[in-house]
């Protein structure tokens, strides 16, 4: 039998590292000995043991013995090792007698006790088991190795202890396995930070990164020491250093330089607003960010000149007018020059001169005060347009305007002084609104007016008597509102007047004789007010008079021979009165 068949291997654990080899089983002097159980190896808490024929390995495995090994675990000897055994125990007899003796000399015991007490020790059995095994080497046999193997007291008590120790190792390595496995498994889920992560933590401020925070720390100093003439003295400074930006005597360049947005922001809103640019409208804040951040011109914002201005109003207009409603928006906030927008014209330098939004659908909202920007505004033109709100009193900024028509809208409020300031202006409607209110004395300084109408609003009081200064007036109406008092004898220095409607009010005096002045007077209504007298004998030197409307009024006579030679095609008064020559006649209770 080879050397190699009375050893048992272990199996490699799961973890791949080996369990060492087991102590070789041997056979005892006696036949029906049975083999010792193996001791867990040390290290790895895996045992094996020997039960009914079978190697059991601390993984839960079982190898079946092979060659003799299942005879000697069974408690039988072979023949051929029985044959081999006789013949060594007689050479043994003869050669060990000698030893023996001096054995039992030495240890003061009979070798006989000495033979028992080797045979009841197992490890003494096992040590000479091992030097027999020695002995047997070194002379070179060519036979198979005899084992030896104490016979246990019981052989059933030792093994059932072998296989709890096995399995109690066995659960111990599953527990083991299991912890470790768990281990790995929270490890994970927790992802604990890598070398890499602490590098990227490194770069980061309060949970930001250190760029990110380093641009933040630079718009916050930009904000507080951009003042009102640092911030403006330091932006002129940078854009003069930029190649691309002019002298500060040449025209500006529409290329800004490399300021980041929330800077350009705030910089450009303190210089629209300087005095409260931390509370802007909604309107211009929009206007401001579509300027900065949208507008595809990329203007340049440190400084105000015409086109940024006039730019950045006209954006106001839009968002404050709800300008996506609007019936036509070609071309509105896009990157084409703001003349080529719908409804607004230019002059060859590019400023606006005319804003034409009549039947726009403004979407019922107000105008914004930044319409007041428009210097060189010569015409707006915002009829039916769908406008609310009141007139802002930045209109008398627009010095520049010769045509103005709100008219048709639902305006409201009173008509601001500062119209005064408009003495350009040829053409002023603002009628078919909601306004109230008395007229500013302060119309009395158009004097280039030709055509101004109140008609069909609430105005009230009495018509300034400034009103005799605007001989350039062709067409005057204050038609359908609150005006009372007398008719102002200055009408009549508007020599140039051909219709004037004063009817639907409440003046309550008798028509002045000066009318009879106004020799281009074609239209002449004063019909349903509260007017006294006769009709003045002078109105009848008005040859170029067509229609003629005193009906619905308090008159009592002055009508009997009054326009017979005129060629009027309507002359109408009051049913009551003796009127030969009216065309028409109402009948008015009072």
């Amino acid at each position: 039998m080879d050397s190699n068949d009375d050893e048992t291997k272990t199996r490699p654990s799961r973890g791949g590292a080996s369990i060492g080899k087991k102590k070789p089983l041997r056979l005892a002097s006696e036949p029906g000995a049975v083999a010792e159980p193996s001791r867990p190896s040390s290290g790895n808490g895996v045992a094996s043991t020997s039960s009914g024929g079978k190697v059991v390995s601390g993984n839960g495995r079982a190898s079946r013995p092979s060659g003799g090994q299942a005879d000697v675990i069974a408690g039988r000897i072979p023949r051929h090792m029985q044959r081999d055994q006789e013949a060594k125990e007689r050479a043994r007899v003869s050669g060990s007698s000698a030893s023996t003796q001096e054995a039992s000399v030495s240890t003061g015991q009979p070798a006989s006790s000495s033979n028992e007490e080797r045979a009841s020790t197992p490890e003494v059995a096992s040590q000479g088991t091992r030097d027999s095994n020695r002995h047997d080497r070194n002379e070179g046999s060519g036979e198979a190795r005899l084992v030896e193997a104490e016979i246990a007291p019981d052989i059933d008590d030792a093994v059932q202890r072998a296989v709890q120790n096995a399995l109690k190792s066995h659960e111990a390595s599953q527990q083991a396995n299991r912890q470790q496995n768990q281990d790995y498994t929270v490890a994970q889920a927790q992802k604990v930070p890598t070398d890499d992560d602490d590098l990227e933590d490194e770069d980061k401020i309060c949970g930001m990164p250190r760029r990110l925070c380093f641009c933040l720390l630079i718009v916050v100093v930009a904000a507080i020491a951009g003042g009102v003439g640092g911030g403006i003295a330091a932006s002129r400074s940078n854009s003069a250093s930029d190649d691309e930006s002019p002298p500060a005597t040449a025209a500006p360049s529409a290329h800004p330089t490399a300021v980041p947005t929330s800077v350009q922001f705030l910089e450009l809103a303190e210089l629209l607003y300087p005095e409260n640019f931390d509370s802007i409208p909604d309107e211009q804040y929009d206007a401001i960010e579509w300027i900065v951040e949208y507008d595809p011109r990329n203007l340049n914002t440190s400084f105000l000149y015409p086109e940024l201005t006039e730019r950045f109003s006209l954006a106001t207009l839009f968002f404050a007018t709800n300008g996506y409603g609007w019936n036509d928006t070609t071309l509105w906030l896009t990157g084409a020059s703001h003349c080529a927008w719908f409804g607004v014209d230019c002059d060859p330098q590019d400023s606006v001169t005319g804003l034409n939004l009549a039947h726009q659908s403004l979407g019922g909202n107000a105008l914004p005060p930044e319409l007041g920007n428009l210097s060189k505004l010569q015409s707006a033109d915002f009829y039916a347009a769908e406008l609310w709100g009141s007139v802002p009193t930045e209109i008398g900024l627009l010095t520049a305007l010769t045509y103005l028509d709100f008219s048709v809208n639902s305006i409201t409020g009173t008509l601001p002084t500062e119209i005064g300031e408009l003495t350009m202006l040829t053409k002023l409607s603002v009628s078919e609104n909601d306004m109230f209110g008395r007229m500013p004395s302060e119309v009395g300084l158009l004097t280039m007016m030709e055509n101004m109408a109140f008609a069909q609003n609430a105005f009230d009081g009495q018509i300034p008597t400034e009103i005799g200064r605007l001989t350039r007036l062709t067409f005057l109406s204050f038609l359908q509102n609150e005006f009372m008092g007398s008719l102002p004898s200055e009408l009549g220095n508007l020599s140039d007047l051909t219709i004037l409607l004063m009817g639907e009010n409440r003046f309550s005096s008798t028509i002045p004789a000066e009318l009879g002045n106004m020799a281009s007077l074609e239209e002449l209504f004063v019909q349903s007010n509260s007017l006294t007298g006769s009709v003045p004998s002078s109105l009848d030197q008005l040859t170029d008079l067509v229609q003629v409307y005193v009906n619905d009024n308090d008159l009592t006579a002055g009508l009997v021979d009054l326009f017979c030679d005129a060629n009027l095609t309507y002359f109408v008064a009051d049913c009551r009165l003796d009127c030969g020559c009216c065309t028409g006649c109402t009948d008015y209770s009072g």
